[in-house]
């Protein structure tokens, strides 16, 4: 937060002490905690936008930690994320609407997980810098980042070896496969400047998208940069792609 809202914060009673400085900002601001219970609002603060609060977290954030021995690369994950889904499902949610979001690894997860035939509550998937399949990023990242030759005899090491571990090549799936059998809406977000994930892999997967679909290319944006580097832009195509596709969702009962 900058000083002039934290100021604002302690005038107006608020109980807060400051919890270092943010990786995320620029000017490297302030973050800052409550003593208290979170507040449900801060309508009293002018510049309360970037204060926690339940008004502010108004869509539930459910944190998958991918717990497997293995990176499956979203070739595994993606299985989890469907059981995820499944479990919000069967909790008194009354048929939450569900939103899959994820950057790098996590954008091709939710991608792969699109090739699914999902329950009908999720209304739509946010991808910011994802890899088209775990054989492109291998075959990029070992080229272009350590100057090695990707060829037939690595490539097909790389395959038995996790072929072994997790049951699956990574050519077997792809988020391109995903794309072409995607029913819900999808944003993908990508910086020009990303130097580990091409932005080109993101076209790659817009083009193939069969649902309706969104792009966000952040100029200047290294790898998961695009929210740092453009805040404001950032956060108006997230909101524009909630406000478009966020539907009442019909309870099971009919009511």
């Amino acid at each position: 937060l900058v000083e002039k809202t934290i100021r604002e914060l302690v005038e107006r009673g608020y109980r807060i002490r400051r919890n270092g400085v943010s990786n995320y900002t620029l000017l490297k601001e302030s973050r800052i905690i409550f003593l208290d219970k979170i507040p449900d609002h801060t309508d009293d603060i002018k510049s309360s936008k970037d204060i926690p609060s339940w008004k502010r977290m108004c869509y539930c954030i459910l944190k998958n930690d991918h717990i497997c021995r293995y990176m499956g690369f979203g070739l595994t994950e993606r299985y989890d994320c469907l059981d995820w889904i499944k479990w919000v499902n069967r909790q008194d949610t009354g048929s939450l609407p569900v939103y899959l979001c994820g950057i790098s690894m996590g954008a091709s997860t939710v991608l792969m997980t699109a090739g699914f035939e999902l329950p009908s509550n999720v209304c739509g998937i946010i991808a910011d810098c994802g890899y088209t399949s775990p054989h492109d990023i291998w075959k990029h990242v070992v080229e272009k980042g350590l100057n090695l030759r990707y060829n037939i005899l690595v490539s097909s090491i790389a395959e038995d070896i996790c072929r072994s571990k997790i049951q699956i090549g990574p050519k077997d799936y792809s988020c391109v496969d995903a794309m072409t059998a995607c029913k819900v809406p999808v944003l993908f977000i990508h910086g020009t400047d990303d130097d580990f994930v091409p932005v080109e892999m993101t076209y790659e997967n817009y083009k193939a998208c069969a649902s309706e679909k969104r792009l966000l290319i952040v100029p200047g944006a290294g790898h998961g940069m695009s929210y740092v580097l453009d805040k404001e832009e950032y956060e108006k195509a997230v909101l524009e792609f909630w406000k478009d596709f966020d539907r009442e969702i019909p309870q099971p009962n009919g009511e």
